[in-house]
């Protein structure tokens, strides 16, 4: 099992791109992970970073951020839960890439530990890096339909179910 380090904020470089642990920008830039408040937060966990830039080097193709970092004004406005992982210092992205969201997950289980599907929103897909109080890694799946989330605890379940839906 591996522990997961999500005190440490990712840098960001003199043209405002997130750093990678090993100091490459990472393809994302400040501006599109910041909340969509116009406040200016843009805290983000570097596991996140270092996790979405695999991510788009796994699918060779660019990556557009739909939500990365939300104020909790802005998380409260939009339908966020209290305990979402968009609040600072946020391991959450929404995500959206030119291939099926079905082949987009699939990528995603490789680099990132809790996956959602958006119903009705092709190619786009939740990802996120959340733990328990020791650090391990917490697995959970899930696709949201009509508003309604139903949750999983093995991906190939909830791709299949997903599936199922269309």
């Amino acid at each position: 099992m591996s522990i997961i380090n999500f005190g440490k904020l990712a840098s960001i470089d003199s043209n405002g791109f997130y750093l990678t642990s090993n100091g490459q920008p990472s393809h994302f830039n400040q501006t599109e992970m910041s909340c969509k408040c116009g406040c200016g937060e843009s805290r983000m966990s570097q596991p996140l970073i270092d996790a979405d830039a695999a991510l788009r080097v796994g699918i060779n193709m660019p990556i557009t951020i739909d939500r990365g970092v939300s104020c909790t004004l802005h998380n409260f406005a939009v339908g966020g839960a209290a305990d979402s992982e968009h609040l600072p210092i946020s391991y959450a992205s929404d995500k959206i890439a030119a291939m099926p969201e079905e082949d987009f997950f699939l990528q995603a289980r490789k680099t990132h530990n809790r996956l959602g599907l958006y119903f009705g929103e092709p190619g786009m897909i939740h990802a996120d890096m959340k733990v328990d109080a020791t650090g391990a890694p917490l697995h959970l799946y899930w696709y949201r339909l009509n508003g309604t989330y139903t949750y999983f605890t093995n991906p190939v379940e909830c791709l299949n179910a997903y599936r199922n839906l269309k």
